[in-house]
């Protein structure tokens, strides 16, 4: 037992080794003044020029949330050329909270049949753009003062199709148990290379969103973004996946144990299954690894000699900072992945849950919508 355990710790721990290189920050770039529509010089030889932006919201029960993000939007070193925040009712506080801010409220109304709510809303908000790009930014997230700027240079550099995973400010000890959850998203996306994105801050032109279908290309799609990436791909654009420490925040799990349970199945529900086979491959093979270097104590605990302790000891040490060293690009997690076990026992518990859900009933959701076996609004 104890062989077979410690192959899976060095097969996995390598594994997390090639998982970490995969995983890239969106870098700040020089500092220098820009303006939308406007060229600046940037104390070089050269000049700039950035198109307008519009920034779309889609925003579902979201009253707690938009104010916050709407906030930061107002206090950005470049300014978005509007602000459209996609609600469900013009009666909604969300929509009252986001006109008093200075936003156009669009109201999405019922989702039409085989439509997702979250790709609705964002196909209501991009078809009421009028910018030259489109940013579209989860409810939840919020921007540093200079995030804006850095998506549009980022843009400019890159082109193509721009996703970016907000940091995981936490709060609370307990938010702290989604260190897995986080990740597994992160490395399945991946960088770009295979296709996917990230939902929660997604930057394209939007003649080239318009050209490729968007969002309509992806209706039924309970994790809208993952397959957006890859519908861009297939039409030979190129696709960057980035990580937005420094650049935008949330706080994905204020609700509790359970909330961060059920949202954590969801955000990464469909990413897992849809990632490439030999991504998949590495990431259960680094879970097995993780595993083991936990569970190796049952047999040590049986035969506890000195050489065996002191390598379950190394082993689980080696784990611990290997995590930790993921840890540090995607939230503020501190200390959590010297305790590992405990997120990894939350994780495997609700990864349990997500095959029931998956194949058992075929639900996944949005914010509280629904959608059925092929992503068919409910």
């Amino acid at each position: 037992m104890i062989v077979i355990a410690t192959f899976w710790i060095i097969a996995g721990w390598l594994c997390g080794w090639m998982l970490l290189l995969s995983m890239r920050l969106l870098k700040p770039p020089e500092r220098y003044p820009v303006q939308i529509g406007q060229q600046s010089g940037m104390g070089k030889d050269y000049m700039l020029t950035l198109p307008a932006m519009s920034v779309v919201i889609p925003a579902r029960n979201a009253p707690d949330k938009i104010g916050a993000l709407l906030s930061s939007l107002a206090k950005q070193t470049l300014r978005p050329a509007e602000m459209i925040v996609v609600v469900d009712a013009a009666e909604d506080e969300t929509a009252i909270i986001a006109a008093a801010s200075g936003a156009s409220v669009v109201t999405a109304g019922e989702s039409p049949e085989g439509w997702a709510d979250k790709s609705w809303a964002c196909w209501r908000g991009a078809h009421a753009a009028k910018g030259e790009v489109l940013v579209f930014l989860d409810a939840d997230t919020v921007l540093e003062a200079d995030g804006l700027e850095r998506l549009g240079l980022a843009f400019q550099e890159k082109g193509g199709f721009l996703s970016v995973q907000p940091y995981h400010w936490m709060k609370r000890a307990y938010e702290r148990l989604s260190a897995f959850f986080n990740l597994i998203v992160v490395f399945s996306v991946g960088s770009g290379q295979e296709g996917g994105a990230f939902g929660p801050c997604v930057v394209c032109g939007r003649e080239m969103y318009m050209d490729a279908g968007g969002h309509q290309a992806v209706s039924g799609e309970a994790l809208e973004n993952y397959h957006l990436g890859i519908v861009f791909k297939r039409q030979g654009m190129q696709v960057s996946n980035r990580l937005g420490r420094g650049l935008i925040a949330s706080r994905m799990f204020p609700d509790g144990l359970t909330g961060l349970i059920g949202g954590s199945r969801n955000s990464f529900s469909g990413g897992i299954f849809a990632t490439s086979p030999i991504k998949l491959m590495a990431i259960s093979i680094w879970i097995a690894g993780a595993v083991s270097a936990v569970t190796q104590w049952l047999a040590i605990g049986a035969d506890p000699s000195g050489p065996a302790v002191l390598a379950g000891a190394l082993f689980y040490l080696a784990y611990a900072i290997q995590i930790v060293m993921m840890l540090r690009y995607a939230g503020n997690f501190s200390f959590a992945g010297l305790l590992f076990p405990l997120p990894l026992l939350v994780f495997l518990l609700a990864f349990i849950l997500l095959v029931y859900r998956t194949f058992a009933r075929g639900r996944g959701n949005w914010k509280g919508s629904r959608s059925g076996p092929a992503g068919q609004a409910e």
